[in-house]
């Protein structure tokens, strides 16, 4: 994995009246990708970390927006490095469906219904929490409505697998190499790793390993030569 950033450098202050305490002192230039080209082995890069923050520290806010929110932010007021086990988890369903896991909630009340109904039933330990957080919401009922459009993950992913599925097969231009069958079959294991890193409780998620030895998927496409490699 290769790292990117800026370089650190002072910002001049030229202003008449005295610097305020709240402007920053140094600025980071912004983040260049020199090495990018089109590749089939290309791997994946990550830029733009946002807010980050020390292991050993308790941190209670960040910012962030609502359908991204893990559970623990809501009802325990604190987090910490399993809220990036969650995020992960919402990635991996990004890049499935081609939509983020908990869409179009306004918010937290029906943030975290849908989260539910995705996921599966709150903690009882945090039953109380969320029958409070029902009353703040007058005419709010968690029973009704997004049926249609939210469903639990276990009950949506097969159907969504064979879609992806005959997508391919469909495709005029895709030329069907011997080993896609594995890549098919592959596939299934994205359910079960999702299912682990998005557990609503924060110690119950599995942690990055664990995730990785769950994939059995050989990602073979990477080894085919493109046609222009030799021009």
């Amino acid at each position: 994995m290769e790292v990117l950033g800026g370089e650190t450098v002072v910002a001049e202050y030229s202003a008449a009246e005295p610097r305020a305490e709240c402007l920053p002192k140094h600025l980071v230039r912004a983040t260049s990708w020199a090495g990018w080209f089109d590749c089939p082995e290309e791997s994946i890069r990550l830029i733009d970390w946002g807010e980050s923050f020390s292991s050993d520290e308790k941190v209670s806010d960040i910012a962030q927006p609502l359908y991204l929110r893990s559970p623990e932010t809501f009802f325990v007021g604190s987090f910490d490095h399993r809220h990036d086990l969650w995020r992960a988890g919402c990635v991996i369903y990004r890049l499935f469906y081609h939509f983020p896991p908990f869409r179009n909630s306004v918010d937290k009340q029906d943030h975290i219904n849908i989260m539910t109904r995705v996921m599966g039933p709150l903690p009882s330990a945090w039953q109380d929490q969320w029958i409070r957080m029902i009353r703040e919401k007058p005419g709010f009922d968690p029973e009704t409505g997004e049926e249609p459009y939210f469903q639990p993950l276990g009950k949506t992913f097969e159907q969504r697998r064979q879609f992806i599925i005959t997508l391919a097969e469909k495709d005029e231009n895709f030329q069907k190499p011997d080993f896609i069958e594995d890549d098919y079959q592959g596939l299934s294991c994205l359910l079960d790793v999702m299912q682990g890193l998005m557990q609503l409780e924060p110690q119950r998620r599995i942690t990055s390993g664990e995730a990785l030895t769950r994939m059995q998927w050989i990602d073979r496409w990477v080894s085919i030569e493109p046609e222009n490699a030799k021009e």
